[in-house]
């Protein structure tokens, strides 16, 4: 798995990993200080650049925040059917623009799984369209969870502003009526 990090929440994402078997390599291609290059060796990560790591991962996953992680010269050196995909801050990383407007064919594989075929004949994987795949791709929160989520949460809100007085500082059960 080739994981872009800049953060100490891709340090998580590289650990999780790690912990479930998977070969990694750990880019940085931003100006940070040695002490995150060396702590990301001595935790075993491979530290290289983009230009490294397109030529051989099967799973790119940005996780920055920050713009242009994925272009088309890395797309172009991947392997066919690469993975790639974002669960960084906004869907800026990855160049999906050019992806569109340069692949020959566009195959949807499933909601939010579409394969994009290049002229050199390799095919890229693109996850929910490049924006937060955790978000668009995810199947764990179906909407009428997260509606229950929110509603309880308005519920408590509801409760605490109506009856202050009731609930000095503290950690409270939501009443069940």
């Amino acid at each position: 798995m080739r994981i872009t990090a800049v953060s100490y929440c891709t340090l998580q994402s590289c650990q999780n990993c790690f912990n479930l078997c998977l070969k990694e390599l750990n880019k940085r291609i931003f100006n940070l200080n040695k002490r995150d290059i060396v702590l990301d060796f001595f935790l075993g990560y491979e530290v290289t650049t983009m230009e490294e790591a397109c030529k051989v991962g099967r799973i790119f996953v940005t996780a920055t925040g920050c713009r242009d992680i994925i272009l088309a010269q890395h797309m172009i050196e991947m392997p066919d059917n690469a993975i790639i995909c974002n669960i960084g801050h906004f869907d800026i990383e990855i160049d999906v623009a050019w992806l569109i407007k340069n692949a020959v064919s566009k195959e949807v594989i499933k909601p939010q799984v579409d394969r994009y075929t290049l002229s050199n004949g390799r095919s890229i994987i693109l996850l929910a369209e490049g924006r937060l795949v955790n978000l668009g791709c995810a199947h764990g929160h179906p909407s009428f969870v997260m509606s229950n989520s929110f509603t309880n949460q308005v519920l408590a809100q509801i409760e605490l502003f109506t009856k202050k007085s009731q609930y000095p500082i503290g950690v409270y059960i939501l009443p069940k009526k």
